[in-house]
């Protein structure tokens, strides 16, 4: 997980996110009972992994 273009943690049991015909869920982990308690406001999904250097490059572009 990245914030600001920064690595601040990785999450060993996200592999390959599955076609579904659910909702995608941003806000919850699926073993736990924990909500986000925030507000989320720039969301960008892909459809491959980023490079580091790739989600630097897109935390300097978002202006504030």
């Amino acid at each position: 997980t990245y914030f600001n273009g920064n690595l601040k943690w990785v999450d060993p049991y996200v592999k390959v996110i599955a076609q579904s015909s659910f909702p995608v869920m941003i806000w919850k982990r699926t073993w736990t009972t924990y909500y986000f308690q925030g507000v989320i406001d720039d969301i960008k999904i892909y459809n491959r992994e980023l490079t580091g250097l790739e989600i630097k490059q897109q935390a300097k572009s978002i202006w504030f």
